[in-house]
C-alpha cells in the first residue's frame, strides 16, 4: 500500500508532467494526449507513467515521440519539482477495452467537431 507522501508525490508528477508535455511535445493533429497515472516506488526513486492516446490508433507513434523527447521531459520535471531527488521516469502505454475506446473516440470526435464550429 502507497503512503499518503507517495501518493502525494505521484499526484503532483502526473500534474506537472502532462501540464510540460501538452506545452512542450507536438503530437500529430488530432491526436490527445493524457497521463492518467503515476506509480512511484516506495523509495521514490523510479515511477511509471500510465498514458492514454486518443485515437488509439496512433499509441505507439505517440510512444516513440515520448521516448525521443525522454531526457528533455525529465530535465524540466526537476526542475519543477523542489525534491531532493525526482524518481527517474518509465512511461507505458494504457489500453482500454475496445468498447471503451470506442464510445471515448465517439466522445472525442464530438467535442472536435465543436470546436471546429466555433
Amino acid at each position: 500500500m502507497a503512503s499518503k507522501r507517495t501518493d502525494k508525490v505521484n499526484e503532483l508528477i502526473r500534474t506537472h508532467l502532462a501540464t510540460i508535455i501538452a506545452r512542450e511535445i507536438e503530437f500529430p493533429k488530432g491526436v490527445v494526449v493524457a497521463v492518467t497515472r503515476v506509480v512511484s516506488s516506495g523509495d521514490l526513486k523510479k515511477a511509471t507513467v500510465s498514458i492514454r492516446v486518443y485515437p488509439d490508433s496512433h499509441a505507439y507513434a505517440v510512444l516513440h515521440i515520448l521516448k525521443k523527447h525522454f531526457s528533455h521531459i525529465q530535465h524540466l520535471l526537476d526542475q519543477h519539482l523542489k525534491m531532493y531527488a525526482v524518481p527517474r521516469l518509465r512511461c507505458m502505454i494504457e489500453k482500454e477495452s475496445k468498447e471503451e475506446s470506442a464510445k471515448e473516440e465517439l466522445e472525442i470526435e464530438k467535442l472536435f467537431e465543436q470546436i471546429q464550429k466555433e
